[in-house]
């Protein structure tokens, strides 16, 4: 029977052993030679302590004691060194041998998982390595089972939006998204899971959840077919800093082309009021105001308005409006300092507009005294760029230009005409006329011009 078993155990992979109650070998395989290079007739007696050593034994002896006292199987995952040197990997079975009820020794089967452990261990590094790889690069990567379940979803999503993990899954990334844009990136989304072939490009606003802050970002994704059935991966990209860089672009293009136009209508000579009226509507348009107007301060300290336009008749007002100085607004603001102002009026039934709850107003400067103001205005708060007051300072400059010039033709038509009357009234004089005739000719002169 003993040979029997010897041969059981050599042919196993298993290295087996059989031990008594009081810890000493009864039977051993090959195995403790092949590994441990122990001769087995010096192993059969010798207490099991003496075998694997005692820091080996302090290790075990917890498993040996409850298979012992409560006859009941134990596992056990390990490692050790064999005769070679190398690192093995072993998953132990103690098992009791029972009879009447009494343990009377235990069998311990050593398995060698070397290439399991290793092979886990490798799979393990690599995942960490992928990851490693995921978070590294500026993208968010994200992928979902067909049920909307998670599979992986990097760092670079938290720090976009500040939605954690478990608030990501299924359909709760659409939380982060700007309220504006919620519904068509939905239903953007929908259609993309319904169609097995189909991709998923979207940019789109976010609210990040902890600061409020809004970004702007881009999606790609598409299908794949896993075990599983078909799921969604893809990744998210932050262009919030280079669709900002695309507006500013454009925004000086069209700072550009408003100033030439302007540029352009003003060298035309036009009459004042139309030059007002052009740069009223270009301003408003050029910063997205509803409203944009040239107010003229008068000598008697009220300003007066000479250009206006508004697409929203809410925010109308008639060219000839007077307009109080004395309050603590924009436009009171440059007429007092000569500085340009960025204000929010204050309520009351006072407030000329009140529907325009943010104002931006300049100086329009011509030769050494402050004419008056160009200013937008818009209904919503925070509309108006925040640049606005240092770009509408130039559309200024060109205003106080066409009124300089006018001004200078006015003057010149001024003088030609005081000149005409002269010599109209030098001739009458010198043809003899009457000190009637002359005086009333006169009278008429100097009430033309």
């Amino acid at each position: 029977m003993e040979g029997l078993l010897h041969a059981l155990l050599d042919g196993s992979r298993v290295f087996g052993s059989y031990w008594d109650r009081d810890g000493r070998n009864v039977l051993a395989g090959n195995a403790y030679r092949e590994w441990l290079g122990l001769d087995l007739e010096r192993v059969l007696g010798v207490h099991i302590s003496e075998v694997v050593g005692t820091e080996r034994y302090a290790e075990i002896e917890p498993i040996i004691t409850a298979v012992l006292c409560d006859g009941e199987s134990q596992f056990h995952e390990s490692s050790l060194v064999d005769v070679s040197g190398r690192t093995r990997h072993v998953r132990e079975a103690y098992i009791p041998d029972l009879a009447d009820g009494v343990v009377r020794g235990f069998s311990l089967l050593v398995s060698d998982v070397t290439e399991r452990v290793e092979a886990t261990a490798a799979t393990a590094a690599a995942a960490a390595e992928l990851a490693a790889v995921i978070d590294a690069i500026p993208l968010a990567v994200w992928s979902y089972k067909a049920d909307g379940t998670a599979v992986v979803m990097s760092d670079r999503w938290l720090e976009i939006t500040g939605q954690s993990l478990r608030e990501w899954h299924g359909h709760g990334w659409l939380a982060v998204v700007h309220p504006d844009d919620r519904a068509r990136i939905a239903a953007a989304w929908d259609r993309f899971i319904a169609m097995p072939d189909g991709s998923w490009s979207e940019q789109y606003r976010i609210v990040h959840l902890d600061t409020g802050e809004e970004r702007v970002v881009a999606d790609r994704g598409l299908h794949r077919v896993d075990g599983e059935g078909f799921a969604f991966v893809g990744v998210t990209d932050d262009v919030t800093a280079r669709v900002a860089a695309e507006d500013e672009v454009h925004r000086l293009v069209a700072n550009a082309d408003a100033l030439q136009h302007v540029a352009e209508f003003v060298a035309a000579r036009g009459d004042a009021p139309d030059v007002a009226a052009f740069v009223s509507r270009e301003v408003a348009r050029l910063f997205g105001a509803d409203a944009g107007g040239i107010v003229r301060f008068d000598e008697d300290g009220s300003g007066e308005v000479v250009g206006w336009h508004s697409d929203v008749a809410r925010a109308a007002l008639a060219v000839g409006t007077k307009i109080d100085l004395s309050g603590l607004h924009a436009v009171s603001i440059v007429y007092r300092t000569g500085t340009s102002s960025r204000r929010r009026p204050r309520k009351g039934p006072s407030v000329l507009l009140p529907v325009l709850t943010e104002r931006v107003a300049v100086p329009i400067r011509v030769g050494d005294r402050v004419w008056g103001t160009l200013m937008i205005a818009s209904i919503k708060p925070d509309v108006i760029p925040v640049t606005a007051q240092a770009r509408l300072a130039r559309f200024a400059e060109l205003v106080a230009l066409g009124i300089s010039e006018q001004a200078a033709r006015d003057e010149l038509q001024w003088r030609v005409a005081q000149q005409l009357a002269v010599n109209e009234l030098s001739a009458l004089a010198l043809g003899g006329g009457g000190v009637e005739d002359l005086l009333r000719t006169a009278i008429e002169k100097v009430a033309l011009i």
